[in-house]
């Protein structure tokens, strides 16, 4: 299915546990055309709004079009400490959705997820994201993409920092012998002794 991003709706709602450090953040994003701010005056009802958002993440997680590859608790550890929540809707249906932080002059997206099935979600999502950042001043927006998914932010002119995974995959030999090492290894107090140690402790006993 394609996204219509003409005729999609934006909500953004903060935590309201965070809601002072954000206040600046909230009336900025107030003003911007097409991102609709979701609060309430009353702290009680506010947090119940927040914790219904919570929940609807909760459940869409736990279907099969949502969060591909992405740990269901770290989700949640997400959830406990955003600033704001963000909701992508077509026709009264969630989208996507994105937990993020405001570090100092960072926009930090700690989870983002789409409807599978629906292209073009994402591309919208990023450029709500741009927009939103530029609007409030900031100086970049920075996430952790799962694997299957960095072609996609690449071409979305992200950038691969420094702190990309790298790994090496090793033959069924050699990947055998490290785990024999390991195995030996473990058995003594320090995992950093050479093997030069190791005999010589054998030769003592």
């Amino acid at each position: 299915m394609q996204f219509e991003s003409k005729n999609a709706t934006v909500q953004c709602i903060f935590n309201p546990h965070l809601l002072d450090d954000n206040t600046i953040h909230v009336q900025t994003i107030e003003y911007m055309k097409g991102v609709e701010i979701i609060k309430s005056d009353n702290k009680k009802a506010h947090m119940a709004m927040y914790k219904n958002y919570k929940s609807l993440i909760g459940s869409l997680v736990k279907t099969e079009n949502f969060c591909v590859g992405v740990n269901a608790e770290y989700i949640a550890d997400s959830l406990a400490v955003s600033d704001a929540l963000l909701f992508v809707y077509l026709n009264n249906e969630t989208c996507g959705f994105a937990t993020i932080n405001f570090i100092d002059l960072v926009l930090n997206v700690d989870v983002i997820c789409t409807n599978k099935t629906m292209k073009g979600v994402g591309t919208f999502m990023v450029k709500t994201l741009k927009k939103i950042a530029s609007k409030l001043g900031l100086t970049s927006i920075k996430l952790k993409s799962v694997t299957t998914a960095i072609g996609f932010y690449l071409k979305q002119n992200f950038e691969c920092d420094s702190l990309c995974p790298m790994v090496l995959s090793l033959d069924n030999q050699l990947s055998t012998q490290s785990k024999s090492r390991s195995k030996s290894k473990s058995r003594s107090k320090s995992k950093s002794r050479s093997k030069s140690k190791i005999r010589s402790r054998s030769n003592k006993q």
